[in-house]
């Protein structure tokens, strides 16, 4: 029986796609994803844990598909076919639509203590690069207020929503990505509403830019620090180009990272690690990762 309160307290965890690791053992060390059989801290709700602007563009067509077809333009100058981050009926509709969400996953678990409920909803742009944002007018004119950063408009949309969500159901944050057109940290004064947890998806191992005192990626976590009061990490523990073998990452880079994120505030280390088993010392890496979300001062070089 074991007792203690981790510094990176909500999830921390790792995903490896095809698993080669029993449960038991992720959870007995603080492993608390899905990954490993025993969600606890944070709870994930429907309809995903990430790129739900495309469910939630989904259901708003159908409801309202004059939002679709009144020439709204995204970012190439082609007909958009994401959410308005501007318009207020599409905010209502999302909030809404979340409050839907929350009722049918609690019904679902009906008898469960509201504690052990889903606590965090996915409200975030879906996967891909830059070009398919909506660029209407009122968008645009956040995006330029801003030093031409598409992540003022993202934030302001999210707060948004989630400040309707928070009216209903207090103990529920928003979660939304800081990722591809959204990653740069805006340059004004806006600044997300405190439930809504903002994703920091910019930190790879193989890139110069990990997320260390100094770094590209540090620097830009600092920025985000004024406009957000919390942060969760997406890190890449893969290389999505080039050859995967061999891959090391390095214990003092993992040790520095980890313990950076602590510092920041980082409420959340989502590790992304498909193919795992083509890296060295694989095993190692994920068994240190855990021991360093629950504490990253401890000396890596002494720990393994």
């Amino acid at each position: 029986s074991r007792s203690g309160r981790p510094r990176i307290l909500g999830l921390r965890t790792m995903f490896v796609a095809k698993d080669y690791i029993n449960g038991g053992w992720r959870f007995r060390n603080k492993e608390n994803g899905r990954e490993s059989g025993f969600e606890t801290g944070f709870r994930i709700g429907a309809p995903s844990q990430v790129h739900t602007f495309g469910f939630y563009a989904g259901k708003l067509r159908a409801a309202h598909p004059e939002l679709f077809n009144a020439g709204r333009l995204n970012a190439v100058g082609k007909p958009c076919q994401t959410l308005c981050l501007s318009d207020e009926t599409t905010r209502a509709f999302v909030a809404e639509e979340i409050g839907r969400t929350i009722e049918a996953d609690r019904a679902k678990r009906k008898g469960v203590p509201l504690s052990e409920m889903p606590n965090i909803y996915e409200l975030s742009q879906d996967d891909g690069g830059s070009e398919q944002e909506c660029m209407c007018e009122n968008c645009r004119r956040a995006y330029e207020a801003a030093g031409k950063r598409y992540s003022a408009p993202m934030i302001a949309f999210v707060s948004a929503v989630a400040d309707r969500v928070h009216r209903k159901y207090p103990e529920v944050r928003i979660r939304t990505l800081a990722y591809s057109y959204t990653d740069l940290p805006p340059q004004n004064d806006v600044r997300a509403s405190k439930n809504v947890i903002v994703r920091y998806c910019r930190s790879h191992f193989l890139s110069p830019n990990e997320l260390v005192p100094g770094s590209e990626n540090g620097k830009l976590l600092e920025e985000w620090r004024q406009h957000a009061s919390y942060f969760s990490i997406w890190s890449y523990w893969r290389s999505y180009s080039g050859k995967l073998f061999p891959a090391v990452l390095t214990r003092t880079r993992l040790g520095a990272e980890l313990r950076f994120c602590a510092e920041a505030g980082a409420v959340e280390y989502f590790a992304e690690n498909e193919n795992p088993m083509s890296h060295a010392f694989a095993m190692l890496h994920h068994w240190l990762f855990l021991k360093l979300a629950d504490d990253p001062d401890q000396d890596v070089m002494a720990l393994s």
